[in-house]
């Protein structure tokens, strides 16, 4: 029993939590070190870290929902997001510690940039850039956790579709897509207050075999051209602005 439930709810979790804090750790190393040895890039990119950065990662949320195309991409950018702050911060600061008596002894000897770099600068910030991944791994797990139980509080966006395919079957499909179907919502919502009653129903009727044509394959159909244009224009007095409320 416990053996199914991790393999149904633990597991798929896995792998974007994998790519979520690779990607984070790798820019907010580059992130860090570049901050801590260029001045140029120190003066524009560290203000906007520190102005972006203490912005809770659950906090961008709506708008990652609505920038990416599916659930695993979004939870991916947001741990990413949670492990690149700590992680570029920590990195400067270790940077910034570094005694600068380091690099003179360095550059005495001969030692160019990148080998002050690579071979000075970084091994000394080392402590410091695994501090912020520790943290960074921390605030991963929490973002990882919060949007789990957000979409598991609403449930939405996941649906299983019956329909019928091309050869005559019935074909089954789990899909998720919170955020289109609360977009459809939303205009649904707005059509009933912009359209008369007969765009409404025709609309439905010509969304119906525009559907069917578009799963059979039949995009480049000449029809489908006219459909879209019915669809356009009557769409042309939809606007305004909708407030959803989600409820558990």
């Amino acid at each position: 029993m416990v053996t199914d439930k991790i393999r149904k709810y633990v597991l798929p979790n896995i792998p974007y939590l994998f790519i979520g804090w690779f990607c984070g750790a790798i820019v907010g190393m580059l992130t860090g070190i570049a901050i801590g040895f260029n001045k140029t890039f120190s003066y524009w990119v560290q203000p906007l870290v520190r102005v972006l950065g203490p912005i809770p990662s659950t906090a961008w949320i709506p708008i990652v929902l609505i920038a990416f195309p599916s659930a695993v991409s979004a939870s991916a950018f947001l741990i990413a997001l949670a492990v690149w702050f700590p992680t570029t911060v920590l990195t400067s600061s270790g940077i910034a510690a570094i005694p600068n008596a380091y690099f003179e002894v360095s550059s005495t000897l001969g030692a160019g940039s990148f080998y002050r770099i690579a071979k000075v600068g970084i091994p000394a910030a080392m402590p410091h850039m695994f501090l912020g991944l520790f943290n960074g791994t921390c605030s991963s797990f929490i973002t990882l956790v919060t949007a789990e139980m957000l979409g598991a509080k609403y449930g939405i966006g996941r649906d299983m579709h019956i329909g019928d395919t091309i050869i005559g079957i019935k074909g089954r499909v789990g899909f998720e897509a919170a955020a289109p179907m609360l977009i459809i919502a939303a205009h649904k919502m707005l059509e009933k207050h912009t359209l008369t009653k007969w765009q409404t129903y025709w609309k439905d009727q010509v969304a119906t075999w525009y559907g069917m044509f578009l799963h059979e394959a039949q995009y480049l159909e000449p029809v489908m051209r006219d459909i879209e244009a019915m669809l356009l224009s009557s769409q042309r007095n939809v606007t305004g602005t909708v407030e959803l409320i989600l409820r558990p």
